[in-house]
């Protein structure tokens, strides 16, 4: 089957829940391509239902169309829609006719337009009822905000998710890997056909090939590729499986084929397929083996928006995700808590990150009134089967979770006869990978202590009421994912030596702690923080305070976490540069300051939050004002300099888990950290006092991304020596030639700024545009524009 994009030229207009309709109902509509997330252009409210789960973003309906041609020939194929997510609860018509409807906000579907359509103009047109809230504990976004494609082909051809490839584990070696593959051939005459399998290397090398003839409904084969390269993080090596279907009906060779590797790239996405040879082991005793090598997931939990971009699963922005990750020492992700985009995973596979790919967020016990549990109960099944369906030929998916914090893991409403339901069914279309689901304390549930009492007598020896609760619940998994749990590691390996740990939530103040654990125990395969990337939604659940207590979310118009290694943005955060220490071979210290104003008073951080820093020297009308200092570094010893006097000499690395504070009289100047390791330097850094704010700078952060004309620019406002100043809050607005703006903001969590308009304020001296490059092949000019300082401008060809 020929793939071909579908994203482009749709209709769209926005309802309110009193002005729905089944039809377009005569709305006023404007032009759209996909992904289009319509709930990020809404202004935020404190009096929407979503509340601070969702950022306090209103909901409504979205009504999309489009019209296309069909030729005879057309008329007389296999036609199939593929939506790659549609937030949710969406209707699709053709021509006025309903002919499909998909509940679920994160999974892909096909609609099949096979004998459907008419010979000329065809309308699709799309319902999206994102109105029901409270619906989720993060922001959703709202809409078709991911890619559509349309799939044609003669008949027979391989049907869509209808192919497995499983490396056979047994027969791996440096001269020989083996295959096991598995397709579904759409077949409706029951015509007899040959399927051609043929595999390439990523140069579009001939690597194997098979044949196998008098095919009617499925096939089932074993490859042999002859000195493999295998897939792993490190080194993602991927092959191409193209497959040709052909019947011979009355002498009229029907073929389904494309006729080179880079034919085949460009024009299939499901039937050319992109996997990787690599095998996966755990167990308590060794741990995690990738192709037989032990690893240690570096991870991080990360949500499916895309920060200024809502979300909108743009392949740039989701190839930048993955990269940004990389570079920062990530080596695992857990998807929270849905299936992501084909286009994230695609990155995964490409550059290289392991995957937990997660379902559900919740089963039949709900955590909001109107979240996903109001029909898992006749749609789960359906759900599940679209991720593993969709995911399972990607090689970056190394682990299946069944859920998040499910409320029934205690075992209530049947709670563990679920659990094991799902698992099966997991493993009854693949069983390659192992199953986990991420459990936490019991906080739903009251009077603890009274329950404990109560659990003694018939839980068994040693077992407390998390463990006697949680057991039955566990007993399907391959891997148990404990979420904040750390001191349970030990204590429950006592009680199920054959259990294997994967930490899948933790808190960033505990970062050391986690990874020692990590180290020690060959139970526990890996860590990941809450969150790698800081995200819309549970608004400032990772803030810190200075007047009380820091618990639980803040009101409007806060409406980021605020909890990320990686801001909104996507620029290191403190908590990223002191993971650096713990994963990477960093040797250059970090130096950062709280702001002098909160010198003396007792700082609260959230248990998901981190210490208010910022890397700043400059701090008008502050002078002589006592300041902390805190720095990371490895080596034994950091030293403090001010304009190059030694203010301390203080112990650092390990034995203080890399933190070290020191409290300093600011004065303008520059302030350096030196640490050593047997007193020979290792590494440095400084601060320097800026001018005042004088111009914007504007730096292309990526490069022109080809498939959708993309690229991040990041904005300084700067002072006279091209110094960012980073107490400047200037506001600036952005003007574009030749392209548009897509998106604007600071990644400050409380801003107020809509971030599709063209106009906000820098937060600590910089802000971030995304900007689409239009079709016409000419440059497209940036400008940005703020009052009293000299204007920044980029032009990218």
């Amino acid at each position: 089957m020929n793939c071909t994009g579908f994203s482009n030229d749709w209709q769209f207009a926005y309802a309110q829940n009193e002005e729905w309709s089944n039809q377009d109902n005569n709305f006023k509509y404007e032009p759209v391509n996909l992904p289009h997330d319509f709930r990020i252009s809404l202004e935020r409210s404190e009096s929407s239902f979503s509340g601070a789960s969702e950022g306090f973003y209103p909901g409504g309906i979205g009504y999309y169309k489009k019209t296309f041609h069909a030729d005879k020939k057309l008329l007389s194929q296999r036609v199939l829609l593929y939506f790659d997510g549609v937030y949710r609860m969406c209707e699709v018509r053709l021509n006025r006719n309903l002919i499909a409807a998909h509940k679920g906000g994160y999974t892909s579907f096909f609609v099949d337009l096979t004998g459907k359509l008419a010979e000329g103009e065809n309308t699709i047109q799309v319902k999206v009822n994102a109105s029901l809230l409270p619906a989720s504990r993060w922001y959703s976004g709202a809409g078709i905000y991911r890619k559509v494609y349309l799939y044609t082909g003669s008949i027979p051809c391989i049907e869509p998710w209808g192919t497995s490839i499983v490396t056979v584990p047994e027969t791996l070696s440096d001269q020989n890997a083996e295959v096991r593959i598995k397709s579904k051939i759409y077949n409706p005459e029951g015509l007899p056909c040959k399927v051609k399998y043929e595999i390439f290397d990523p140069d579009g090398n001939h690597a194997a090939a098979q044949v196998l003839t008098n095919i009617i409904s499925e096939t089932d084969c074993i490859i042999n590729i002859p000195y493999p390269k295998l897939w792993d993080a490190d080194s993602p090596f991927l092959y191409t499986l193209h497959t040709t279907v052909e019947a011979n009906e009355n002498a009229t060779v029907i073929t389904n084929e494309y006729t080179s590797a880079e034919t085949i790239e460009e024009s299939s996405a499901s039937f050319c397929i992109k996997f990787g040879i690599r095998t996966i082991e755990v167990n308590a005793e060794k741990g995690l083996k990738i192709n037989g090598r032990k690893v240690l997931l570096k991870g991080g939990c990360v949500h499916h928006d895309n920060g200024l971009l809502g979300s909108a699963a743009y392949k740039s922005s989701e190839l930048r995700k993955v990269k940004k990750l990389k570079e920062n020492g990530y080596n695992a992700v857990r998807c929270a808590h849905n299936p992501p985009s084909t286009a994230f995973l695609d990155a995964c596979d490409e550059l290289g990150m392991y995957v937990i790919d997660e379902a559900f967020d919740c089963w039949r016990e709900g955590k909001k009134l109107n979240d996903e549990h109001i029909f898992f109960e006749t749609h789960w099944k359906e759900e599940l089967q679209a991720m593993l369906l969709r995911d399972r030929n990607h090689p970056s998916v190394i682990m299946w979770s069944t859920g998040n914090e499910i409320v029934e893991r205690s075992g209530i409403s049947d709670g563990a006869a679920w659990s094991k339901r799902l698992a099966d069914a997991v493993r009854e279309i693949d069983s390659s990978r192992p199953v986990t689901n991420a459990l936490c304390g019991f906080y739903e549930e009251q009077n603890i202590a009274e329950m404990e009492a109560n659990t003694k007598s018939t839980a068994g020896v040693g077992k407390d009421y998390w463990a006697a609760k949680s057991e039955k619940f566990c007993e399907p998994l391959d891997v148990v994912g404990y979420n904040y749990l750390l001191d349970r590691y030990e204590k429950d390996h006592e009680l199920y030596p054959e259990r294997v740990i994967a930490g899948t939530e933790s808190f960033p103040l505990k970062a050391f702690d986690n990874w020692e654990a990590v180290k020690k125990y060959p139970y526990v395969i890996g860590d990941f923080v809450w969150t790698a990337w800081d995200y819309l939604g549970e608004s400032g659940i990772g803030h810190t305070s200075f007047e009380g207590e820091a618990w639980g979310l803040k009101p409007f118009p806060w409406h980021i976490a605020n909890c990320g290694d990686l801001d909104l943005c996507g620029r290191k955060r403190p908590q990223s540069h002191y993971r650096d220490f713990l994963w990477t071979n960093r040797s250059k210290p970090y130096i950062a300051v709280q702001h002098p104003e909160y010198y003396g008073k007792e700082e609260h951080i959230s248990a998901w939050g981190w210490p208010d820093l910022t890397e700043s020297w400059s701090f008008p009308g502050y002078e002589g004002k006592k300041v902390k200092v805190v720095v990371y570094a490895k080596g034994d010893t950091a030293e403090l300099l001010l304009n190059g006097k030694v203010l301390y000499r203080k112990p650092c690395g390990a034995k203080t888990k890399y933190i070290q504070e020191f409290e300093v009289d600011y004065m303008p100047g520059e302030l350096t950290v030196i640490a050593y390791e047997q007193s020979k330097e290792i590494g440095r850094a400084s601060l320097s006092t800026t001018d005042k704010p004088e111009k914007i700078l504007l730096y292309p952060e990526t490069d022109l991304n080809k498939e959708d004309n993309i690229v991040f620019v990041d904005i300084h406002v700067a002072d006279r020596n091209s110094q960012p100043v980073p107490y400047a809050d200037n506001e600036i607005k952005i003007i574009v030639e030749g392209g548009r703006l897509l998106a604007m903001g600071s990644g400050k969590p409380d801003s107020s700024q809509n971030y599709t308009k063209s106009r906000g304020s820098v937060w600590r001296g910089r802000t971030m545009a995304v900007i689409q490059k239009d079709c016409t092949g000419n440059a497209v000019t940036i400008k940005a524009v703020g009052e009293g300082l000299r204007e920044g401008v980029l032009i990218i060809k």
